[in-house]
């Protein structure tokens, strides 16, 4: 890792500007577009990248950096090896955009080696309600002041089990749900929240049971990846593969206990 390690505080700080852009201009007049993929971009996204960015480069010239809305207007989704951040300004933009408070600032340092993000510092910032889910790596994970740990795995029919569909076409989407449908016999309820960052965190608080992306972004997940881990719980693909790959590989997240079952149910499938 690089000299140039920053602080939790750093991160935390900059989540909190990030999320005060957001809420000048939550539930106000706003200029809402798509990209080539067909996703939301809002004028509050791209404001809040650009701040957090410029001062990602000011404080840590050196580092790279994979901010969502750069990576989707230039379509490059690769970092150098060395230390870098993953960036999300704005976690939730359909939520957002139709003034629903679900969304998110998810802000994450680490390393970069062999294509695969390995995080060391993370934050999922929740402005509406002010909640900071932060986490270093071996030093645990927090809820604002308050130290968050995972109990044991809930029974298998109170657990909700969060889910991030982000699928490329009709097949995939009813290969998804066919997987997902083998795996509700045995959950709680099922939860769709339009935040993965903030699935995660929860997932790390314990107010819900599981999360499953099959093919989420690096920038969604890497802070809330950490949380769940700092918290006692395991984040890995469906192979029980840890760290994080840069190329939008599915993610299972949740309680040891649950995690192995989950897994073990959705790779067979």
């Amino acid at each position: 890792m690089s000299a140039q390690v920053p602080s939790l505080e750093f991160l935390s700080e900059l989540a909190r500007a990030a999320g005060a852009e957001l809420l000048d201009r939550f539930r106000g007049p706003l200029e809402v577009s798509r990209d080539a993929a067909g996703g939301l971009v809002s004028e509050a996204d791209l404001a809040a990248e650009a701040l957090i960015c410029a001062r990602l480069r000011a404080r840590f010239p050196t580092h790279g950096i994979l901010a969502e809305e750069a990576a989707k207007l230039s379509g490059a989704q690769a970092l150098p090896e060395g230390p870098a951040w993953l960036v999300d300004p704005l976690d939730g933009t359909s939520n957002y955009a139709q003034g629903h408070p679900h969304f998110a600032v998810s802000l994450c340092f680490g390393e970069v080696a062999k294509g695969r993000f390995e995080p060391a510092l993370g934050v999922v910032y929740q402005p509406v309600g002010e909640l900071l889910f932060s986490a270093e790596r071996g030093r645990g994970a927090s809820l604002n002041e308050g130290r968050l740990a995972l109990a044991a795995a809930p029974p298998r029919d109170r657990g909700s089990f969060a889910l991030s569909p982000q699928v490329a076409n009709a097949s995939e989407g009813l290969a998804l749900w066919s997987r997902v449908a083998a795996v509700l016999e045995r959950t709680g309820p099922l939860r769709v929240s339009g935040s993965a960052a903030l699935d995660l965190a929860y997932v790390a608080a314990g107010w819900v049971g599981a999360f499953y992306g099959p093919r989420p972004a690096p920038w969604d997940v890497a802070a809330g990846c950490l949380l769940v881990e700092e918290a006692g719980g395991v984040a890995t693909d469906l192979a029980g593969r840890g760290g994080l790959s840069l190329k939008g590989e599915a993610l299972l997240a949740a309680a040891s206990e649950t995690q192995a079952w989950l897994r073990d149910a959705l790779g067979r499938s």
